[in-house]
């Protein structure tokens, strides 16, 4: 190389992954690890025909791109120039016509900034996917997604910001405690009008109960976060208390839906030192609020959807 700027930099933008450390000659990706400090420059430890592509020879003068990348995690890949972003955003639109799906989860969804064209590129990517989406018949598509950009809240449905016990630990009942990201919602849910997701948890397996989802319901309406429920037909099917704790989430869904939750309420909900049992009332409007002690029903609370139009 001429010019070995930039080149020293182990690739990407967060973590500094060794193994995505590579240009681009050709159609050839080459890895390599170093380059020397004297010209004419080289670069070392060097790996042809990386991830598959075919070793070529290449004439003096080519060009050597040294690529963006996204980051390691399960994230590995390279990000894309906006002309193959649009037939990426078309072909989600696709995905969706061909396997009936109306809702994405668009972790990772801030590689979108890094092709440099900042929140335009995330505006235009989802303009791409609802006008290819408009055009072959496919229902509005609902997404949630890593970030919330100028780009994408005009599409954008949640706002998730992670899942696992980076967020909420509804077994130790304490928020973002147990990874070093410490990532605690309620901030953002109690100050912002979007709705905000708390990612991909609290999955339904043999050992799940019905009170750690009215747990994990209360917590969610207390603070205003919503969540993607993780579902598998077998672990699902391993859990003896199965269709309990699914008519508990529709139970809480329900008494959401109506807005029967006053705002003192709420607080309390969002208490991770109280337990609760909510049931259905007389009517299909309303409903009794217990407050847990030592798993005995308490203090009852009777809610009302208002009548009003």
């Amino acid at each position: 190389m001429d010019d070995p700027k930039y080149l020293e930099e182990i690739a990407s933008w967060e973590g500094h992954c060794a193994n995505l450390n590579m240009i681009k000659i050709g159609k050839e990706l080459i890895h390599y690890l170093g380059v020397s400090d004297q010209p004419p420059y080289r670069l070392l430890n060097v790996k042809r025909g990386y991830w598959k592509t075919t070793p070529a020879s290449h004439a003096t003068g080519d060009t050597v791109y040294k690529l963006q990348v996204t980051v390691n995690y399960g994230y590995d890949g390279l990000i894309p120039n906006m002309q193959l972003q649009d037939k990426i955003g078309e072909y989600y639109a696709d995905v969706c016509k061909i396997n009936g799906l109306a809702y994405y989860d668009f972790d990772g969804q801030e590689f979108l900034f890094n092709n440099g064209h900042g929140y335009y590129s995330t505006k235009r990517f989802f303009r791409k996917m609802f006008e290819r989406g408009k055009k072959i018949g496919v229902p509005y598509i609902r997404f949630t997604g890593a970030t919330l950009s100028e780009g994408s809240w005009h599409y954008q449905s949640i706002w998730n910001v992670g899942g696992g016990k980076n967020l909420y630990d509804f077994t130790t009942r304490e928020w973002g405690s147990t990874t070093s990201q410490g990532k605690d919602l309620r901030d953002v849910s109690y100050a912002n009008f979007f709705p905000v997701g708390m990612g991909g948890n609290f999955a339904i397996g043999a050992k799940s109960v019905v009170e750690d989802y009215e747990h994990i319901q209360a917590i969610s309406v207390g603070t205003g976060t919503t969540y993607s429920l993780i579902l598998n037909q077998k672990d699902v099917e391993s859990c003896p208390q199965k269709e309990a704790i699914f008519a508990t989430i529709r139970t809480w869904e329900q008494a959401r839906a109506a807005d029967v939750f006053p705002r003192w309420l709420k607080a309390q909900l969002a208490d991770p030192a109280n337990s609760w049992r909510l049931e259905q009332g007389k009517e299909e409007t309303s409903w009794v609020l217990y407050r847990l002690v030592n798993g005995v029903k308490t203090a009852p609370v009777y809610l009302q959807k208002s009548k009003k139009p």
